[in-house]
């Protein structure tokens, strides 16, 4: 059973340059190949959305870290599932980057049906948290 952990966070102003976000990108996917962790991570110049996933110990301490990383604030968990099958298996770190809530829609989209969700649950957590950033 894997852990399936989705949250959103702002990031402080001194961590919203598109290369210290791919940094940290390219760090994390590091990271996340050494632990056997994969994912998903959005910016859209503003916040961070990132979907992680993998053995529930090693989630939970990345989280951990993730959480006490003060590069960003305002850590809240949208959704934690287990689940049987990864979502991501292909990406050790995926990095989006977007201008508008629309575009991370479309790519959200995009990436569902590129992966296949079969879990219904974390896609409409993901479509949750998009229709919540729009109000």
């Amino acid at each position: 059973m894997y852990l399936r952990l989705l949250y959103i966070s702002t990031a402080d102003k001194d961590s919203k340059d598109p290369e210290k976000v791919q940094t940290l990108s390219d760090a994390a996917a590091e990271r996340n190949r050494q632990n056997g962790l994969t994912g998903l991570l959005i910016f859209d110049g503003y916040r961070f959305m990132q979907y992680l996933e993998g053995e529930e110990s090693m989630v939970r301490e990345t989280y951990g870290r993730i959480k006490a990383d003060k590069r960003h604030f305002a850590v809240v968990t949208l959704s934690e599932k287990f689940g049987e099958e990864r979502q991501f298996e292909q990406w050790d770190m995926a990095l989006r980057f977007t201008n508008d809530i629309a575009e991370v829609s479309a790519q959200m989209h995009k990436v569902m049906e590129q992966t296949r969700l079969i879990d219904v649950m974390t896609a409409a957590d993901l479509q949750g948290f998009v229709e919540r950033r729009v109000a």
